[in-house]
């Protein structure tokens, strides 16, 4: 990778960082909100291990909720081992972990939950939000976000294992909607991920030593013309290559989930 195209990814994901997971926080439960944000984040990678949290006052300046929310927030990361912080000069709240793989117990207990019914559903949401976030995104993203986008693509074409190829998917997915300029399309892309990656990890502890390579191949196939639309700038094209691929992703997440279940 050259130090451009790095340095274009860091930018990049700096930006999400800054749009989806530091941006104001309305109604109720605020500390609950807070907690959901910065768990949601670092399940889906936006946030990883060593990523520095901003000082309280700025975190809270950019919430737009007070310091004393923001304090019982981290309190909660902190005792659930998401981040630990460090007082005194130098210190501050660092990202301590990623999401724990499932226990066998709550594979199961999520696997009983995506049937084939719910999986359909859920992808019908999936294709209404990210079919949009990228029809915007071919007409919105700067080159720079569309170069990301690419990268992050070629990283899961050459990624080794599954484990590695579900981290990176849903950056990809997340960096198109975090490109349409629609900080609530970004967000509702998060949650989807959220979700779609219990079930990804649900399925890996319940069948560790499955066939990956229709899953790399039918996903990848879907990247590639997702990308391909999005470069020529085609918001239609970019929003059918995106149905095509979440519906068959979803085919392919049912079938699989029958075989394990």
């Amino acid at each position: 990778m050259s130090d451009d195209v790095r340095d274009l990814i860091v930018e990049a994901r700096a930006s999400v960082v800054q749009d989806i997971v530091y941006a104001p926080i309305r109604g109720g439960a605020l500390s609950q909100q807070v907690v959901r944000r910065i768990a949601e984040a670092i399940s889906v990678g936006i946030l990883r291990p060593g990523d520095r949290l901003p000082p309280e006052s700025q975190f809270a300046s950019w919430l737009g909720v007070s310091v004393a929310v923001v304090r019982e927030a981290l309190a909660i990361l902190r005792e659930t081992g998401y981040v630990e912080t460090e007082r005194g000069h130098g210190g501050g709240t660092v990202v301590r972990r990623g999401p724990e793989p499932p226990t066998l117990a709550e594979a199961r207990q999520a696997m009983a939950k995506f049937t084939p019914e719910y999986v359909s559903d859920l992808m019908d949401l999936r294709v209404a939000i990210s079919g949009e976030a990228a029809a915007l995104a071919a007409q919105r993203a700067p080159d720079s976000a569309l170069s990301r986008i690419s990268e992050l693509a070629a990283q899961m074409c050459t990624a080794e294992s599954y484990d590695d190829y579900r981290q990176i998917d849903p950056r990809f997915h997340i960096a198109i909607s975090g490109a349409s300029g629609s900080t609530r399309l970004a967000a509702a892309e998060v949650r989807l991920q959220v979700e779609i990656g219990e079930m990804a990890a649900a399925i890996l502890r319940l069948a560790p030593d499955i066939e990956t390579s229709t899953i790399f191949h039918t996903s990848d196939d879907g990247h590639r013309d997702i990308v391909q639309a999005l470069t020529r700038r085609d918001a239609e094209g970019s929003r059918a290559a995106m149905t095509e691929h979440v519906l068959g992703m979803r085919d392919l997440f049912v079938v699989t989930a029958a075989r394990i279940s």
